[in-house]
């Protein structure tokens, strides 16, 4: 391990400390790292060595760093939404800005879960390689492998654009990594090839993972969608994203990566749903290939391919169907031969009646015609069964989003599987085991508060309808971490909504 006055704080290399400007990655060690980001050379918690910040996210910094214990470089991820907080030039602790305290420390707790869930996919070499989470700084950090790596928007250039046969086998991993994420309820959200790398071993690897809070439009620390990568349902917060969310993201950098070109935004695309693939490209696609990457960027999500091992199989060739095997063309079936008639004698040939044989004829064509009735109504309430059937599946998936039939709305509105629901549903919340109840001289009961958790308080949608939530955080010995020790107005009062 390098001494730190000899350790460029750009690359974390050994050089020369004569040097000012290291001669691997150009950095100038007397530059300052200007507030709100932490000056060069911090150390954490006595083991981790900031150096220069490399990558922006939404809610974080992301400096170079080196494990003093270990030496290995890595990336440290520091909690920082720049709209909640502040630092002093030369500080290391942040300071929360006024009445943003709450949503501070609910989008930081937020933080921590994500990291701690990608950490505990140690297989997938796809996503960052999570060393350690700690706290410190007021704030929360996430110790990340470093990866010498060019985004993938940088790596594509004219010269280097991909077929479908390599994008196709380059992309593979970062579907299946998606698909282990979507499977503990994480959706990136936010896939574009900014945060696609490229590493030194030539393989793609997935990052710009983002709190929930970014991707809509509703909270402070929301982000702008990324252009032709981000789907209809980043820019309508009426409806939710899933797993088809970065389906559609993943396609759009495949097919970046094959034309050096972004898709056309979503929101231009919602009059017109139909994808151009430029003629030079489509030309090399097999057809299997187009078929998948015209559904997976559907702009309605209800028409989209919904999960990553859909996309994956569709990405994949079906097998060939070829002659069966030589053992099995080789075997030969032997059928019995038939028994022999056996003789009839002796039987006088009967000729019919004229009379019966007239009675006959006319039954026969009396149920000819019953015959051709029951099928002509059969016919009918099929062919008008089937239209209805037709009507409602076509209104429920195609047509609900451009004529608005509101008895049909309500009359579907109870089928919860259908994509015409899919927008009004939303995601679970934890809900508190007390509730106030709506009365109707417009007055509320006050909860006990003192029995809940903040988490439950401020995912609880009645409390925050029905009163305006104000939290001072301090510490205590005598109640456990999390809870409310005290209220302004005591449980059971009645108070308007809003107070």
């Amino acid at each position: 391990m390098a001494e730190l006055h000899r350790l460029c704080m750009g690359c974390m290399r050994d050089f020369d400390a004569n040097l000012r400007v290291c001669p691997f990655c150009g950095d100038d060690a007397a530059a300052p790292q200007h507030a709100p980001y932490l000056p060069k050379k911090t150390v954490l918690l006595g083991r981790y060595l900031v150096g220069k910040l490399i990558r922006l996210e939404a809610d974080s910094a992301i400096y170079i760093g080196q494990d003093l214990q270990s030496g290995e470089t890595v990336d440290l991820r520091e909690f920082l939404p720049v709209q909640l907080v502040q630092r002093a030039q030369g500080e290391t602790q942040l300071q929360i800005r006024v009445d943003s305290e709450a949503l501070f420390r609910q989008a930081m707790g937020s933080f921590e879960s994500l990291w701690r869930a990608i950490m505990g996919l140690k297989d997938c070499s796809a996503l960052p390689q999570v060393r350690d989470i700690l706290f410190c700084n007021e704030t929360v950090y996430a110790v990340t492998k470093h990866l010498d790596a060019i985004t993938l928007s940088a790596y594509i250039e004219p010269g280097k654009r991909l077929n479908f046969p390599s994008a196709n086998k380059s992309f593979r991993g970062v579907i299946l990594a998606l698909e282990q994420l979507h499977g503990i309820s994480v959706i990136h959200g936010s896939i574009a090839p900014s945060n696609l790398f490229v590493g030194a071993d030539g393989k793609l690897h997935l990052d710009g993972f983002t709190i929930p809070q970014t991707k809509t439009s509703k909270t402070l620390l929301s982000s702008e969608p990324a252009g032709g990568f981000a789907p209809l349902e980043r820019y309508d917060d009426r409806i939710r994203i899933g797993a088809f969310t970065d389906v559609y993201s993943v396609a759009a950098c495949m097919l970046f990566s094959m034309t050096g070109e972004a898709p056309p935004n979503a929101s231009e695309r919602v009059m017109q749903d139909q994808l151009q693939i430029p003629l030079r490209v489509a030309e090399t696609l097999p057809g299997y290939a187009a078929d998948a990457l015209t559904a997976a960027l559907q702009v309605y999500p209800q028409r989209r391919i919904r999960t990553m091992e859909q996309f994956l199989n569709a990405l994949t060739p079906a097998e060939p169907r070829g002659t069966p095997p030589v053992a099995a063309r080789a075997q030969h079936v032997v059928v019995p031969a038939p028994p022999k008639p056996i003789p009839v004698t002796n039987v006088p040939d009967a000729a019919p009646k004229k009379e019966d044989s007239k009675e006959s004829e006319s039954d026969k064509k009396q149920k000819k015609e019953t015959s051709m009735f029951a099928l002509a109504c059969k016919v009918f309430f099929s062919v008008l069964l089937v239209g209805c059937l037709l009507f409602s599946v076509l209104y429920a998936t195609v047509f609900y989003s451009r004529f608005r039939i509101p008895f049909l709305d309500s009359a579907f509105s109870i089928l919860t599987f259908l994509p015409l629901n899919e927008g009004q549903q939303q995601e679970d919340t934890t809900t508190a085991p007390i509730e106030t109840a709506k009365q109707p001289d417009r007055t509320f009961e006050v909860p006990d508060f003192t029995s809940l958790r903040y988490r439950d308080i401020m995912n609880n949608r009645t409390f925050n309808e029905n009163f305006t939530l104000h939290f001072t955080f301090e510490e205590s010995k005598d109640v456990k971490q999390d809870s409310i020790i005290r209220q302004s107005i005591e449980a059971g009062k009645r108070v308007e909504k809003g107070t």
